[in-house]
């Protein structure tokens, strides 16, 4: 479903790349950056504005499929259909709260990976001089790095499943949707 609706606007994206971006190669225009550069980047970057938007629509619309299939035994054909009935008119209430989900995994997300490249460029210099305790080195820094989008990776699917959850438990027993 989600890669049926973004193959179009995938595809332009890709269309206005080749349409105007391979003159040179991608260093010429992040170096120079020519006004055809800056016309790739606005029309380029409206297009994935709006398949974010439409994305989010789709997910907000399938925000309790999962939960009616395993609480209500709706066939797994007929949940998203019955999760688009289920959150109408409660759409702009979710659409709110999965952007407020979004914002704040995304600066979790970054807060860590801003605190290993941090750690990395304070302890990286440090071993320079000799290549094996720099591989060392390198090698925690970057199993830090795992270990860290592991952890903020796992937050966000759980976070999302709980708001899911709350969402349905809302839903499902008809009171008015309230965070």
């Amino acid at each position: 479903g989600i890669l049926l609706l973004a193959a179009p606007f995938l595809l332009a994206g890709g269309g206005l790349y080749l349409l105007l971006l391979t003159d040179h190669d991608i260093n010429f225009y992040l170096t120079h950056k020519p006004p055809v550069f800056w016309l790739a980047v606005v029309l380029i970057g409206a297009i994935l504005a709006i398949l974010a938007a439409l994305i989010i629509r789709r997910v907000v619309s399938w925000s309790v499929a999962i939960q009616l299939h395993l609480f209500e035994n709706v066939s797994p054909g007929a949940c998203l259909v019955r999760s688009q009935e289920r959150v109408q008119g409660r759409r702009r209430d979710i659409t709110k709260w999965v952007l407020v989900w979004l914002v704040i995994n995304g600066v979790i997300s970054l807060a860590g990976s801003g605190a290993v490249l941090w750690v990395g460029r304070s302890v990286v210099p440090t071993t320079a001089g000799a290549l094996w305790s720099l591989v060392i080195t390198l090698g925690f820094v970057i199993l830090i790095w795992a270990v860290v989008n592991a952890g903020t990776s796992l937050l966000s699917v759980i976070s999302f499943a709980v708001l899911q959850g709350h969402v349905y438990d809302r839903i499902a027993r008809g009171d008015q949707f309230v965070l």
